[in-house]
This record gives structure tokens, C-alpha cells and sequence, in this order.
């Protein structure tokens, strides 16, 4: 797609467009600044060649800007071509927008596998373990969560109380 000197339409078009290169005005700081935004950077400093390489911001434009009925077909088959943990969690973003929670649930994985300290796909995990009275995984996630930082003070009883119901049953212990 081709963009003279126009960010609002730019923007416009990129809430659609589902490709992976941009040809814009080299120069143009307006027109640099919404791009980035949008995830894409020059080829080179001077280049009018841009290349999605952030592709969780598209997303996350994209979705923002309503562009529903564009990403929500893309989100299942992007997912296993994901190239990181932001791409993962703006997917399990949007399944969770769209309750569609094995999706979320595939996409925090991803992340979690990109980025074992990914706290926001730990937290989210738990909550989504929580809710299905899925006390081990629950668990799990909040020791994680706790070995990468504190948790905050109202979470941390919940995480020790969960911790001493698992392991009493032997089905948790410290590592």
C-alpha cells in the first residue's frame, strides 16, 4: 500500500490492511509516527519501505480502531506464526474480547513459551485457572508469577492458602 502525507488516512487504511509492507513518504515525521504505532519501521533509516515488525500493535490498532470483522478471522491461523509473546498476548487480547476463551487460553501459552516471565500471560492463566476451579494450575501460575516479582499484597494470601491446599495433597511441592 502506498500513503502520501495523510496519518488520519493512513491510519484508516492500516486498520484494514492485512499485509505486511507499507510504501509512505520517507520524511514525513507525521507519517513515520503512525506507522510506528501501528508496529511497521522503515527498511532502512531513509527507506519509504516499511516492514510490520511489531505485529502485537497492528493488532491492537486494529482492534482499537473496530476493525473486528479483519482481525477476528486472523487471530486463530496467526496464532501458531506468532514471532512473540506481545503478538501472543494482543491475540489472547482479542479472544478474550471475543470469548473465545481455548483460543486466549493457546495464545497465553504462546506467550508464556516465547517469555517464561511473561507476569500479564502468568496472571491472566491464573485468573482464567481460578474461574475453573482449577486450584493446582491456579497454583502454579501465581509461584511463577511470584518468582519473577512480589505480588501485590491482596494476591500474596491467596497464592500461600492455594500453595498449602496442592502441596498438602502432594501434588505441588517447592522447587
Amino acid at each position: 500500500a502506498w500513503h502520501a502525507s495523510d496519518p488520519n488516512g493512513l491510519a484508516e487504511s492500516l486498520a484494514g490492511f492485512t499485509g505486511r509492507h507499507v510504501i509512505a513518504a520517507a520524511g514525513d515525521h507525521a507519517l513515520q509516527e503512525c506507522l510506528d504505532t501501528w508496529g511497521f519501521t522503515p527498511v532502512t533509516e531513509t527507506s519509504p519501505l516499511h516492514t510490520l515488525r511489531f505485529p502485537g500493535r497492528w493488532i491492537r490498532q486494529a482492534w482499537a480502531a473496530g476493525a473486528h470483522a479483519v482481525i477476528t478471522p486472523l487471530l486463530a491461523p496467526r496464532l501458531p506464526a506468532a514471532t512473540d509473546a506481545d503478538e501472543c498476548l494482543a491475540i489472547a487480547e482479542c479472544a478474550e474480547a471475543l470469548g473465545q476463551t481455548d483460543l486466549q487460553v493457546q495464545a497465553l501459552n504462546r506467550a508464556l513459551a516465547f517469555d517464561r516471565n511473561c507476569t500479564s500471560a502468568l496472571v491472566t492463566l491464573a485468573a482464567l485457572a481460578f474461574e475453573r476451579n482449577d486450584l493446582l494450575n491456579t497454583s502454579v501460575c501465581l509461584e511463577e508469577t511470584a518468582r519473577i516479582a512480589p505480588l501485590p499484597a491482596e494476591v500474596e494470601p491467596l497464592r500461600q492458602e492455594l500453595f498449602a491446599q496442592v502441596s498438602a495433597g502432594g501434588e505441588l511441592a517447592p522447587y
